[in-house]
């Protein structure tokens, strides 16, 4: 049995789910932009995606509103009504509003995000310099603790003794020794027997060593780096440019709407 009850006709329904969807994204977007902070790059950095996360639902909700008022009248012409009052009017000039704060939101975030990478890879660096400053400071140490080391012949002699035995008898306390233990004991063997032949050679070993942990460093804070830049690229175009469609789609929305409702004909 077909129904008339105009409560549950399809416009209605649609209706419904449409001004749901656009009252629940003014409430979350107050939630957000409340209290507005445009100056404080971070602030703009999380915010807008959050937004932007959020603009498909505004979308769907006019969309579903502007399929009710076509399927009640069979057209999106408002002849002989009022647009002013319809619930229709709304939704375009929300459309137009959103519209404009995308085209600006878009932009902002650009410049606030490359700003902030900025700052954060100088942070990066900051940080790598430091790091170098430790490593130097470490083997520094370190040269003076073997320097020490070689000062004493005998206790060399038996360092490299121990050493000899532990690799003649592949065993250390009681256990196999193989592999890149067995590599680092060769190499210590080596390194201990040039230093008992040739003191100078420490300062070989101290640029070495110094060598190796930089090239380590600087090799991860490239990594490091460049993964900070390449996310911060994709945030940039994901957000910026998915802001500025959002912008273009909204205006459209809101002057087409505005067009059909006959607001620019009348006088």
């Amino acid at each position: 049995m077909k129904s008339t009850t105009s409560a549950l006709s399809a416009p209605f329904v649609l209706k419904v789910i449409g001004y749901t969807l656009l009252v629940s994204t003014i409430i979350i977007y107050l939630t957000f932009l409340i209290p507005l902070q445009w100056q404080d790059d971070q602030w703009v950095f999380t915010t807008v995606p959050q937004l932007f996360d959020r603009g498909m639902m505004p979308l769907i909700g006019i969309g579903f509103i502007y399929m009710s008022s076509f399927l009640e009248t069979g057209s999106l012409r408002t002849e002989g009504r009022n647009p002013f009052l319809t619930g229709r009017f709304f939704a375009v000039v929300l459309s137009g509003l959103l519209g404009l704060g995308f085209l600006i939101a878009g932009p902002a975030y650009f410049v606030k995000s490359t700003q902030l990478e900025t700052t954060g890879v100088d942070r990066l660096a900051q940080q790598a310099k430091q790091q170098e400053q430790q490593i130097a400071a470490q083997v520094q140490q370190r040269l003076m603790q073997l320097q020490e080391q070689v000062k004493d012949k005998t206790k060399l002699d038996a360092e490299l003794k121990q050493i000899g035995d532990v690799i003649t008898s592949g065993q250390m306390n009681g256990r196999k020794i193989e592999g890149k233990e067995l590599e680092f004991l060769q190499k210590s063997q080596k390194d201990l027997q040039k230093l008992k032949d040739d003191p100078n050679y420490l300062q070989v070993m101290a640029k070495d060593a110094t060598d190796q942990e930089l090239q380590k460093l600087r090799e991860g804070a490239k990594k490091t780096e460049d993964g900070a830049r390449g996310e911060a690229m994709k945030a940039r175009l994901r957000t910026g440019l998915g802001s500025l469609l959002y912008a273009i789609a909204f205006s459209l929305i809101s002057w087409l709407g505005l067009a059909e409702m006959g607001v620019f004909s009348r006088r």
